[in-house]
């Protein structure tokens, strides 16, 4: 552009539009960017779409070998049945894979910003903390959506699909308990990941510590109730995330179902949903206290 052209169009002001864009999509893009450029990234998402195909296949060849078998309300009870047990079983299994995936790639989400001290460019603009810990939240809870909502969502929705039209009522109540169970899964990923990169400026300590949370509270919670600790398995997600499973799928249906039944689970639903609730609120906690403790704004 020449000199003259630069005079004619003259002065103009920032566009409004950009300017008041919100800050929150661009932190998300750079935490999903910065996460799925590892390596690992792509092998654990392999290995997750290995495991739904896996269950994939088995819900399709179960619902096929029901429909060839005739006999219209016991058919459709039985396929309803093998859809709440498969779905159950996919959630318990793809929670912990999503755990390791949220564990391998995500640690640094926060903490590598402290370490780095990236704060002081990130708010060096007009930013606030609570759009900061919005994007940084966003960015993380995206990796449990792909890696657990979708295709718990899409396995529920697989059944619906293929079966015989006196099943689908039935199966139609699936999906909405099974995709809810998995968003309060992938919640508390998030918001436990959250909370420990906050606290730390290590991003495998932070990745360490996680790990130890999701995977050591079930055998944590194994040890207490075994010495008659009752509300023990109240403190572990896995098991309240299960125990929802449990009352709002009843995967007990089909005799296959009684095996996932056997799987230890709490008492009561509303006390596992009210944990599951409170777990997430220690987390978020956790990262506003240390926002407002390092950042000066």
């Amino acid at each position: 552009m020449s000199t003259d052209e630069i005079y004619s169009i003259g002065y103009r002001s920032p566009d409004q539009s950009q300017a008041s864009r919100s800050p929150i999509d661009p932190i998300a893009r750079t935490v999903l960017g910065t996460a799925f450029a590892k390596r690992t990234a792509k092998v654990l998402a392999a290995f997750g779409l290995g495991v739904f195909l896996i269950h994939a296949v088995w819900l399709v060849a179960v619902i096929l070998v029901k429909k060839v078998a005739g006999g219209s309300d016991a058919q459709s009870a039985a396929i309803i049945g093998s859809a709440n047990e498969i779905v159950t079983t996919f959630l318990w299994v793809q929670y912990f894979v999503a755990a390791v995936l949220v564990a391998a790639i995500m640690p640094g989400c926060v903490a590598d910003d402290r370490q780095a001290r990236c704060w002081i460019v990130y708010f060096s603009r007009p930013l606030s903390r609570r759009d900061y810990a919005l994007g940084k939240l966003v960015g993380v809870f995206i990796v449990p959506c792909l890696g657990l909502v979708a295709p718990t969502a899409l396995l529920s929705l697989v059944a619906f699909g293929i079966s015989p039209p006196g099943a689908r009522p039935g199966l139609l109540t699936l999906f909405v308990p099974a995709t809810a169970i998995s968003i309060l899964g992938a919640m508390a990923l998030t918001t436990t990941m959250v909370g420990l990169s906050a606290r730390t400026d290590n991003s495998r300590s932070a990745g360490t510590f996680f790990a130890g949370a999701i995977f050591g509270l079930p055998l944590l919670v194994g040890s207490l109730s075994a010495v008659g600790v009752r509300f023990a398995g109240y403190i572990d997600p896995a098991r309240n995330l299960r125990t929802l499973a449990h009352g709002w799928l009843d995967p007990s249906r089909s005799v296959a179902g009684d095996l996932v039944t056997r799987v230890e689970a709490n008492g009561s639903v509303v006390l596992s949903l009210v944990a599951i609730g409170l777990f997430c609120m220690i987390g978020l906690d956790e990262m506003c206290r240390e926002l407002h403790g390092d950042i000066d704004v």
